[in-house]
């Protein structure tokens, strides 16, 4: 294989393929796809040994990992921005290039979380199911126009976010240490406490990164805090929220809902006592997935492994 041999172990769909395979073409580069059925180390060794660059999903790339694809291995790039199952340090250690599709998929997430926000105010869930059973209620539930919406994280996908919720008259309260004092004047909105954010917020929804730092962020402290009539959204990282905590804050009507695109253990067991719960929404870690920000990660994909081989600048290196 030469140098520029590149392997996607993503599962994507048709479209995505297609679309990923013309645009790396029209750019001279070649992609083989070999997505996995399942998802271990022994599993990425097998299906990317030789290639220069690996298009990774959230399979585990560890140091064995590494050792194992090494020399040959020069990037792994996620399709996508989480990069919490890459060992940034160990990639490091082996001159391999962590990689990201900053900006791919913003637009898409902040979507997801906009209408997880909606569907849970109008319990549109319950409505769909009542209709088909021929049953016709129209029993009131609450809008989001004109509530208070907390964010955890204020990177792209928040502030995105927060240009939908001003359509919506929100007033928007935001927790994040690393933005500047300029960002939140910039975009009118207000600092706030963790404390602050449960304690007075009508949707709480989360978009920080999943490290050591928000592992278990959200757990029983926080939504002991929260008002009753409140609803928390995840669409950033599953561990981010001690689930045991929140399906018991979910039984015992300490919040009044939540919609959840990620989970402790993906895909959620059969037994998950959530997938039981009229009060929440679920879906299958797919905020990330349009058709547009699909192609638009593609694109952000190729050139970036097309400037990373050219030796020329690269943003979106993260080590």
């Amino acid at each position: 294989m030469d140098k520029r041999s590149i392997v996607s172990l993503c599962r994507h769909d048709d479209i995505t393929r297609n679309y990923f395979h013309e645009y790396a073409e029209s750019m001279g580069i070649n992609v083989d796809f070999c997505p996995l059925v399942s998802r271990t180390e022994k599993d990425v060794v097998e299906a990317a040994k030789g290639y220069s660059a690996i298009i990774a999903s959230v399979e585990p790339y560890t140091r064995e990992v590494f050792k194992a694809l090494s020399p040959e291995l020069k990037a792994v790039h996620r399709f996508g921005v989480g990069y919490d199952n890459i060992d940034v340090e160990a990639a490091r250690d082996f001159d391999i290039a962590v990689m990201i599709a900053s900006g791919g998929n913003a637009a898409a997430v902040a979507d997801h979380a906009i209408m997880l926000m909606l569907a849970l105010g109008r319990r549109i869930h319950l409505y769909d199911r009542a209709t088909r059973r021929g049953e016709w209620i129209q029993r009131p539930y609450s809008q989001l126009s004109g509530k208070k919406v907390g964010l955890i994280g204020f990177g792209r996908i928040g502030r995105i976010l927060c240009g939908l919720l001003s359509g919506f008259r929100c007033d928007i309260l935001v927790n994040d240490a690393y933005i500047s004092d300029d960002v939140f004047e910039e975009y009118g909105i207000r600092r706030a406490e963790m404390n602050e954010i449960a304690s007075e917020c009508d949707f709480v929804s989360l978009h920080v990164p999943l490290t050591e730092e928000t592992r278990g962020l959200i757990g029983m402290n926080f939504l002991k805090q929260m008002k009753s009539s409140a609803f928390l959204i995840n669409t950033s990282r599953g561990p981010i929220v001690r689930e045991a905590d929140l399906v018991l804050a979910l039984r015992e009507g300490l919040i009044a809902g939540a919609g959840l695109d990620v989970f402790e253990k993906e895909p959620i067991d059969a037994d998950n006592p959530l997938k039981e719960m009229d009060n929440v929404i679920l879906s299958p870690h797919i905020a990330f997935s349009t058709l547009e920000a699909n192609r638009l990660t593609s694109e952000i994909i190729i050139n970036n492994l097309q400037s990373f081989f050219d030796g020329r600048p690269c943003r979106d290196v993260v080590n």
